[in-house]
């Protein structure tokens, strides 16, 4: 299984989507308490995909509807239908997280992630189960410790800023960063599909 896809940080319409993600990175920040949280995302389906994680505080949701986020930024759906998105946004500090594997559902399992700032020196790293695990993770995070013997590395892709890259997200993987708090927006691609058309566009 491919771990990840590099893709043209010069591309246009990356650029732009990358700009309006900060902009509702910084309206979603505006009303809705973030303190302590190392992700949060906003989903169409609000039962779904609509929370924010904090170390303290496991659970609590994004109070902002899906439909105000729309109407503040009405050329976000142009953009996600253009690319192959879920109507889904996420933000996460990529330095927070230890090994870990989840996907959007059992479709979806490539993500795009923006490593804008912060991220020079870092690196993207992927790694595979010794033996195969009985356990179903599809459609939850999992997170394991750096050591873990289950785990042998298998890819290490160096990261730098203004990096935008494509992954599969189903497989174990890191995001190290020098820095703790790196802001990173993701999105989830509809389905391996679209996943194709999106890296035969933009594959470096």
């Amino acid at each position: 299984m491919k771990n990840f896809v590099k893709l043209d940080s010069s591309a246009e319409i990356l650029n732009d989507y990358y700009i309006l993600l900060n902009k509702i990175d910084k309206y979603i920040r505006k009303y809705n308490n973030l303190d302590n949280a190392i992700y949060w995302s906003i989903c169409q389906d609000n039962n779904k995909h609509n929370e924010i994680f904090c170390k303290n505080n496991v659970g609590k949701k994004i109070e902002t509807p899906w439909k105000n986020v729309i109407q503040e930024f009405p050329q976000l759906m142009d953009y996600q239908s253009e690319l192959g998105l879920h109507a889904y946004v996420g933000c996460t500090l990529a330095g927070n997280w230890g090994i870990h594997k989840h996907c959007y559902d059992n479709e979806s399992y490539w993500n795009i992630a923006f490593f804008k700032s912060g991220c020079t020196n870092g690196s993207l790293e992927f790694f595979k189960e010794k033996t195969n695990s009985t356990k179903d993770y599809t459609l939850s995070l999992e997170e394991l410790d750096y050591g873990d013997p289950k785990l042998r590395l298998t890819n290490c892709l160096e990261l730098n800023n203004g990096d935008i890259v494509s992954l599969n997200t189903m497989i174990w993987h890191a995001h190290i960063t020098k820095q703790k708090n790196v802001r990173v927006y993701l999105n989830c691609i509809i389905d391996k599909v679209y996943a194709k058309k999106l890296h035969r566009k933009f594959k470096l």
